[in-house]
């Protein structure tokens, strides 16, 4: 109890005087980061990582606040003025969003309508308009089973046995996995390359019916695209064309397709321009960073904090914001500051 009334009390201060109600010296740029917009009795809400969550309700306050106490602007336009050398807010935001995710379609983007407010949407180009979900939401319908879990041999098999080296608490039996449990063991098999762990997948799938073919399409189709498109309220860039973690570990031919061709895919779809790059779980490295240069406007990391005139552009910080950190108007001002 004293642990929650001193994180309370430290909301409330850095609420009350984060730099969020100050007028910069400088003119400043805050980027929000955004995954998913989900209701809390949303099926599939058990097997999703708390960080990836907003409720629709909760987001609908948030562009309220926003509101009230910044300029709400598209990214590429502060980007445009500040190249441009053209005056620019004093204390600017710009809404992001990461992977493409369907339900930014039917959550997020009714509440930007009603708000009025501009947003990005970073997608996965080859997965738009596809079943073709994510690793870690594959990964945890396979362990969740529509809710059941597995019988205890099922761990012990060649295919699902790697599991049990994770060094992580679920015990890997009978009972289904709570949602923290699957969450480290997400984290925890990031230790392993994309390619790596889709091959594991697909092992795992051959052993039981895949569960993940029954459901709806996780991620945007095309016409949703462009729907959004023509409203002028959402504009896209891109996040790879696989959402491949962009690391050393990669092919450098992989790394130039994966950056290059997702905006050429983006913009054939879209007929506007794609110029802003979204690192995959902010992972680059400085040969990512040239790459990204020689193809974009600027790139946003997941470094957390403010931008100014002279960030660098090609390592944009954004605030991340989940339901967990900022659940009401208090928590969610106490994020804004940057400090927690």
């Amino acid at each position: 109890m004293l642990k929650r009334a001193l994180k309370g009390l430290i909301r409330a201060v850095l609420a009350r005087m984060g730099r969020q109600n100050r007028t910069p010296g400088r003119e400043s740029l805050l980027i929000l980061m955004y995954h998913r917009i989900l209701p809390p009795d949303h099926p599939e809400l058990p097997i999703i990582q708390p960080g990836m969550v907003v409720y629709p309700e909760t987001f609908r306050m948030h562009l309220r606040v926003l509101k009230e106490r910044f300029e709400v602007v598209h990214l590429g336009d502060w980007l445009t003025r500040l190249a441009s050398g053209k005056p620019l807010p004093k204390k600017a935001c710009a809404i992001t969003f990461d992977d493409g995710w369907r339900d930014n379609y039917d959550y997020a983007y009714p509440a930007l309508q009603a708000a009025g407010l501009p947003a990005t949407i970073f997608l996965v180009s080859d997965k738009v308009g596809t079943r073709r979900t994510f690793w870690p939401e594959s990964l945890a319908r396979i362990i969740w089973n529509g809710g059941s879990g597995h019988a205890p041999a099922v761990w012990n098999t060649p295919e699902f046995a790697w599991l049990r080296q994770l060094g992580v608490s679920y015990p890997f039996g009978a009972k289904p996995a709570t949602r923290g449990e699957l969450d480290a063991i997400i984290h925890a098999c990031k230790q392993f390359t994309d390619a790596e762990l889709y091959q594991r997948l697909a092992s795992m799938e051959s052993r039981i019916a895949a569960v993940q073919t029954e459901v709806k399409p996780d991620i945007l189709d095309w016409d949703q695209v462009n729907e959004m498109t023509g409203s002028g309220l959402v504009r896209f860039g891109s996040h790879t064309r696989n959402h491949v973690r962009l690391s050393n570990a990669i092919d450098a031919q992989v790394l130039l397709d994966e950056i290059q061709t997702s905006r050429r895919v983006i913009e054939a779809h879209t007929h506007q321009t794609a110029d802003i790059f979204c690192y995959p779980n902010g992972d680059y490295t400085p040969q990512v960073q040239r790459l990204v240069q020689d193809h974009y406007q600027a790139a946003c990391t997941t470094k957390r904090g403010w931008n100014d005139t002279m960030t660098d552009r090609y390592q944009l910080k954004r605030i991340g914001l989940q339901q967990d950190v900022a659940f009401d108007e208090t928590s969610f001002l106490a994020r804004l500051s940057g400090w927690i």
